[in-house]
């Protein structure tokens, strides 16, 4: 309890369970799954394996972020305790990812849009249509990927349709979402 109330930094148990001695503090962690463990990816910036992150230590255990989150640099500002970490998912675990389409409104194009995310083996979780004069201009969707290799595949699919003009992630937006039926 005492470390979750920063009594006791994180770095010092750290070295501890690592077995060093106290020389040389490490702040640096490994981890290769977060299944059934007491760690989370964070809703602001939806890391995934592959992405450079770092953890925060919270009452509900080690958040990871991406390292560029604009919470993990406020959080790094308040002096809170953070961790490098290593992540090596599982093969099987999925992540999710929030990407954002600008794009034409033309006749197909959400389900071009969805044929080519589905052979990437990718899966739409969430799906929000941006409108701006009463017409379709862009799309924000949350996938489920395995990890960086298969995030990049998917938005190379997406970026190859013709009335696709850009494909980006999303971090540290807040969004409503709305499930697909």
């Amino acid at each position: 309890m005492k470390i979750a109330l920063s009594d006791i930094l994180i770095s010092f148990v750290l070295n501890i369970i690592q077995g060093n001695n106290g020389d040389e503090l490490n702040n640096r962690i490994s981890i290769k799954s977060i299944k059934e463990n007491s760690i989370s990816c964070a809703r602001c910036c939806y890391p995934i394996p592959g992405d450079k992150v770092a953890g925060l230590l919270t009452n509900n255990g080690l958040v990871l972020h991406r390292f560029d989150c604009g919470n993990l640099l406020r959080a790094k500002q308040k002096h809170e305790q953070w961790l490098n970490v290593d992540w090596h998912a599982d093969k099987d675990e999925e992540f999710e990812v929030l990407i954002r389409i600008e794009n034409d409104n033309r006749r197909g194009m959400l389900a071009s849009i969805a044929s080519a995310i589905a052979k990437s083996n990718v899966n739409i979780e969430f799906l929000e249509i941006e409108e701006s004069n009463g017409s379709m201009k862009g799309l924000k969707l949350l996938i489920s990927v395995l990890g960086i290799s298969q995030l990049d595949e998917a938005i190379y699919a997406i970026k190859n349709l013709k009335f696709v003009h850009s494909v980006n992630r999303v971090s540290n937006k807040k969004i409503v979402l709305m499930a697909l039926i």
